[in-house]
């Protein structure tokens, strides 16, 4: 599986080094690209769970997950997070239980650290905000409290059922 992962951050290195490939979180919702999805095509990415005498190449859907998390990791730097990870939790089922886990603790960390930036960023600009705006800043920490939260039921799940229970 290694060299799948190798593979597919080759592929995208050399098609951002040729500016054949404009990485954007849901690029088949906004517009997308029939070139590059075709070069996707041709190295066999495309319908790769399918039956071959569909067209397909047979591949687990791990395989495909590890695609799209390639696909997902190259578009990061777009900050676009929450949807690539909205997007990989739907493949989550997909996943071995260590995986699974390791995608929600990930997740959880980056929240934490959203959570801590937000609000040293309250606190530094209390004086300078008006009420809407710190209002609007309180609401989006809150809602970073929540889905903490949530992650740590979906963790502890997770860890019940694939019995790595801490």
């Amino acid at each position: 599986m290694a060299g799948l992962r190798g593979e597919v951050r080759a592929f995208l290195a050399a098609e951002l080094a040729a500016g054949s490939f404009e990485p954007r979180c849901d690029a088949w919702l906004s517009g997308h690209s029939p070139d590059f999805s075709r070069r996707l095509a041709e190295q066999g990415w495309v319908g790769m769970t399918w039956p071959k005498r569909y067209g397909g190449h047979e591949r687990s859907q791990l395989e495909r997950y590890m695609v799209l998390e390639e696909l997902l990791a190259a578009e990061s730097a777009s900050g676009d997070d929450d949807r690539a990870f909205n997007l990989k939790l739907a493949f989550c089922r997909y996943l071995p239980p260590d995986a699974r886990l390791g995608l929600l603790e990930r997740r959880r960390a980056h929240l934490v650290e959203r959570l801590a930036r937000a609000r040293a960023s309250i606190r530094a600009g209390r004086e300078r905000m008006d009420a809407y705006t710190r209002s609007l800043m309180e609401h989006g920490t809150e809602a970073t409290e929540r889905d903490i939260s949530w992650l740590d039921s979906l963790i502890a799940t997770e860890r019940r059922q694939g019995g790595t229970e801490k």
